[in-house]
Order: structure tokens, then sequence, then C-alpha cells
């Protein structure tokens, strides 16, 4: 199960960072729901292509990309990988993400503060979230941020249970200290963030954040900052870990349609009810 993956590398993993899997039809992490084994993995074969430092820990494989020298991988200090070190068999392609078409045009979210539901499926321009700002998606949804997303330290995204949502990023996604992104459920298969071909940049986490839910960037780099609870996955450019992260992947993501985060065959045709937007201004 290869639930962390960086095309060019997978960089960090210093402190006491942690990755293991879990399964959330089980129930939430925890007890005899954790540590089971998983791999990260990258395309890149060069030295240190995967880097792990510290008391770093992986529960399973690290896998260097096809043809590579396994030693490349360092394990270095007090680090360890309790699985094999070795080699892809293949290339691994993250294909690209064609940017969803046909939803209704509803705006900016620009929430200080307050609380908000979304039920409808839109294009935005952007998303800002307030140190006391809540949104909360109420049903089945499709979101395509064509620009920033933000969240300011202390706001929440939330997914009510039951409820399936596919976030497309057109350009930026920035969580700052202390926010929380579908924390309440620890279920990942309830959330798919995608990265469309115009998000080059950087999928930022700082420091004591809790996220929830699948996160395929082909063009996109994931910055953990430290401190970091997240369950589910990342498939990414490169992906850079900072201490005492801990990442649980969530091995339920093999059965959903989107198994091995291969973008949606066909661009979105889904059409919605067409409502005013608004901007929410709380």
């Amino acid at each position: 199960v290869l639930g962390v993956f960086g095309v060019l590398g997978v960089f960090g993993g210093v402190g006491n960072s942690y990755v293991d899997g879990y399964d959330s039809r089980i129930g939430d992490y925890g007890g005899h729901n954790k540590g089971l084994d998983i791999s990260i993995g990258t395309n890149a074969t060069h030295i240190g292509a995967i880097t792990l430092a510290d008391k770093a820990k992986v529960e399973g494989n690290a896998l260097i990309g096809y043809e590579g020298d396994p030693d490349n991988i360092l394990v270095l200090n007090k680090a360890k990988v309790t699985g094999k070190k070795t080699a892809l068999n293949e290339i691994k392609e993250l294909l690209p993400v064609a940017a969803p078409e046909g939803l209704p045009w509803r705006g900016e979210i620009n929430a200080d503060k307050g609380k908000f539901d979304i039920k409808e499926s839109g294009e935005y321009s952007s998303v800002y979230l307030g140190k006391k700002a809540q949104m909360k998606i109420k049903e089945d949804v499709t979101l395509y941020i064509t620009g920033d997303f933000h969240m300011v330290d202390g706001s929440k995204f939330i997914v009510d249970e039951g409820v399936r949502v596919q976030i497309y990023l057109g350009s930026s996604f920035h969580m700052e200290n202390g926010s929380q992104f579908n924390k309440k459920l620890e279920d990942p298969t309830s959330l798919q963030i995608w990265g469309t071909d115009s998000f080059v940049g950087d999928f930022i986490w700082e420091s004591n954040n809790e996220f929830c839910g699948a996160v395929y960037l082909p063009q996109g780099n994931v910055i953990i900052d430290g401190n970091m609870e997240y369950y589910g996955s990342i498939q990414s450019k490169t992906i850079y870990i900072d201490a005492n992260t801990k990442l649980h992947y969530d091995i339920a993501l093999m059965e959903l349609d989107t198994a091995y985060f291969k973008p949606p065959n066909t661009k979105h045709t889904q059409h919605t009810k067409h409502t005013q937007h608004t901007k929410h201004t709380q």
C-alpha cells in the first residue's frame, strides 16, 4: 500500500515524525486500529530521494524510484523503517487533473468569523476563513477553487457524517497554525482534494493542525510544518515533513474508485441548480 508518494522525493521526517496505517472502516485511529504497515515512495533515484532523520519512523517499506539503488534511501540517526528499503517495479505516473466544468459560479468566500453551510456544488474565485470562521459541508458537493484557499489559526472546515466532498484547487492552499480540516470524522474517504494543471505551487500546513482526507497534487509541493496529525494519503511532486508529524494512511481509500488517486476519467459534468453567488462576510 503506497500511502505517501512524492514524484521528486520525500524529505524530512525529523523529530518524532511517524508514518503508519489504519482502517477507518473499523473505526477511528487508535487501540488495535493503528500501526498497520504501509509504504512511502518516490520516482526519484538520487541519494537522499527519501530521507528520514532523528527519531522518525515508518511502519512499513520505503521505495526509491524504478531501477534505483535502495541504499540511496537515507535513514539517519535513530530513524527507522520497519520493513524493506527497495525500489519500485515501475515508474509511477501521477496523471494530470482537468479542472471541472459545468459548475455554477459562486464568487468568493471571505469569512472573518461565524458559521455557514455549503449544500451545493460550485466554482469559487477564492476561500478565506478567519480565526473564528467555520465552514461546514452538508451535502455531497464538488467545489472548484480557482484562486487561493486560506485558513487562519482557529478556523474549521467540517464535512458532515455520510457526506462526500471533492475539492479541485487551481492556485494555492494554506492552513495556518491551529486550524482544522475535516478532523471530526477521522474518515479520509469523505474528502478528496485534487490539484489541477494550474496548481504548481505549495500546499502548506503550518504547526498544530489536523487534517483528514486524500490529497493528489501531481504538480504541487506538500509542506508540513511540524506537529501535524494527518489521516489519509498524500501524492504530490514533493513532500517535505517537519518535526513531530504523524501521518496515518487509511487503507479504506483503496476501495474508492480513485483508489490509487487517478483523476476522474471524464471531466465533471454534474449540473446543479443555479443560484446567485453569495459573498460570505460574517
